[in-house]
């Protein structure tokens, strides 16, 4: 196949790329419609242009969070199609005639820093921080929920934070004060966040009837920090970047050897998870012990692909969080 240039093949350069309103210019944005067909799998894999690339990277991407794409045979055709802005997922999507399209992953335009306001529309992709969670942009984003959809996202809570109007059993609730270092205990409800997590088989420091009244105490969460696994620890710096005070923790705030506390506090654990501001679900570990990545700076490795297809135009993978949790340890497990 002939080439034009190192970014496209000859098929490739036939996409309408337009840099000043991307991805397809002004009116090819505002309608979903067939892009082109590409090749077969084979083709696309043996191609070293940029553009093929990327869809490469997008289907092995499919195929790690995808099921039923797992398997995908050398003559497999493949073909894009564009899926609008008026649409929830939209960006480009690629399909395999006969078998259907990926719902979870896209290539979509990088914001850049100069581009002007009214690009502002859903296909975009923000390049993440390599390293360390941009905790700045994750309040932008609560800031934004509590603007437009708080009456959508807790609609209980909102009605009658009274605890005995949301829980049949449920008379107190403990959190983690962050603040205070200690555990504290309520009757009624208040703004907190959940985490979510596997336990494993990590040794982890847990609430018991001995040592409950310990740690209610202010600091005492401090006395037992290196006790506690990697991810409780983590959990509790970004409820304190995010400004927020209370954390609930399973371990931590239902008493491990109280079969009654245990009971009744599984028996509402839906609602707990439910009525928090928001949960911190620690999707990538196998284990309490591997910590929450981007919390600290180093601890995070991120996989993305990000390409410069014409001058001034970067497409970039997107894969949805439902879909990446999908081969999950977590996903695997219940709730916690």
């Amino acid at each position: 196949m002939s080439v034009v240039g190192d970014r496209l093949c000859r098929t490739c350069a036939a996409l309408p790329f337009d840099a000043s309103h991307p991805p397809f210019g002004a009116e090819g944005n505002a309608d979903s419609f067939l892009v082109d067909w590409l090749g077969t799998w084979v083709q696309i894999t043996n191609r070293r242009y940029i553009f093929c690339k990327l869809v490469v990277f997008a289907i092995w991407r499919i195929q790690q969070t995808e099921q039923r794409f797992r398997s995908i045979l050398p003559d497999q055709k493949i073909v894009l199609w564009w899926l609008s802005r008026t649409e929830p997922r939209s960006g480009i999507q690629i399909i395999f005639p006969s078998r259907g399209t990926s719902k979870g992953t896209v290539i979509g335009v990088v914001r850049e820093p100069d581009m002007p306001l009214l690009h502002n529309i859903d296909y975009f992709y923000t390049p993440i921080s390599a390293t360390q969670i941009d905790f700045n942009r994750v309040g932008h984003w609560l800031q934004t929920c509590t603007q437009y959809h708080q009456s959508a996202c807790h609609p209980k809570f909102n009605s009658d934070p009274k605890m005995w109007s949301l829980f049949s059993e449920l008379r107190v609730i403990r959190f983690i004060d962050v603040n205070k270092d200690c555990l504290v205990e309520r009757h009624s409800l208040t703004s907190y966040v959940c985490l979510s997590y596997v336990w494993g088989a990590v040794a982890s420091f847990r609430l018991s009837k001995a040592n409950k009244n310990r740690l209610m105490q202010p600091g005492a969460i401090m006395e037992v920090w290196d006790l506690l696994p990697k991810t409780i620890q983590d959990a509790v710096t970004v409820v304190k970047m995010l400004g927020e005070k209370y954390l609930w923790v399973d371990s931590l705030c239902l008493v491990q050897n109280d079969p009654q506390d245990i009971e009744i506090g599984t028996g509402s654990m839906d609602l707990i998870y439910e009525c928090s501001k928001l949960t911190i679900v620690a999707a990538s570990g196998r284990d309490a012990g591997e910590g929450l990545p981007g919390v600290n700076p180093g601890t995070r490795f991120a996989e993305e692909r990000i390409a410069e297809v014409i001058p001034g135009l970067r497409l970039a993978v997107y894969t949805h969080g439902d879909f990446r949790i999908e081969p999950t340890v977590y996903n695997s497990r219940a709730w916690t």
